[in-house]
């Protein structure tokens, strides 16, 4: 129960936070997309840096709900992913860049990962400095968060939001089967729950996405661009 508990208190604040930093990235002009300069123009957001605290403390509660294992194995199949749906975004359309990118958030699943491992490592001592995983940790975070606030800056909520949620997900299911020999839960009821939780999660963003609140600000010349590459 404290299991669960912990896990959607991390999802509610990984929720919010995602919509503060899309909200606050999407003013952005297309050209900082992938660019680190992006990065260094929200960081004197207010808005963008709640959202990224409230991320942060749910990938935090998210790690400390993870059973600890040796992720070594699979820390490279997720980073050639990741890669991979890059490039090929890269090669389309606004719409499908923003999508690829998104997708490119398996990242925040090896992240989250990561911190479990580091946390793990905590009650060591000074151990926790010879660990790959602590120095891993912080190149991942700022890759997945640099391709998740490009997402953002190309397209609207809707668009750019849900593959990165779909996506975390997906990578810590695929490394919870594959790596910690966890089982999943196929009866009926799981089943039902996991069918709600995905229902609950589309019409959230939908509804979210239509919010008055997260329209661009006017600004003629760059919503022309914008439109041009859509």
């Amino acid at each position: 129960m404290i299991v669960i508990t912990v896990s959607l208190g991390a999802a509610c604040l990984l929720g919010v936070g995602f919509v503060a930093q899309q909200h606050a990235a999407y003013r952005e002009p297309l050209e900082e997309m992938l660019h680190a300069r992006l990065l260094l123009n929200l960081m004197r957001m207010p808005l963008w840096l709640t959202g990224l605290g409230l991320m942060v403390c749910g990938q935090i509660l998210g790690a400390i709900a993870l059973r600890g294992a040796n992720v070594s194995l699979a820390a490279l199949p997720v980073v050639v992913v990741a890669a991979a749906l890059v490039c090929y975004g890269l090669r389309r359309s606004l719409k499908i860049k923003a999508i690829m990118l998104a997708a490119a958030g398996v990242l925040y699943g090896l992240q989250d990962v990561l911190t479990r491992g580091s946390l793990l490592t905590l009650d060591s001592g000074l151990s926790v400095l010879a660990t790959w995983q602590l120095y891993a940790l912080p190149s991942v975070a700022v890759v997945g968060l640099l391709l998740n606030q490009s997402a953002f800056d190309a397209a609207p909520l809707q668009i750019s939001l849900p593959a990165t949620t779909v996506a975390e997900p997906i990578c810590g299911i695929v490394l919870g089967v594959a790596i910690f020999a966890e089982r999943l839960l196929v009866t009926p009821a799981a089943l039902a729950g996991e069918v709600a939780g995905l229902v609950a999660m589309v019409a959230g963003i939908v509804i979210l996405g239509r919010s008055p609140y997260l329209a661009k600000p006017a600004q003629p010349a760059l919503q022309g661009r914008r439109g041009e590459e859509r």
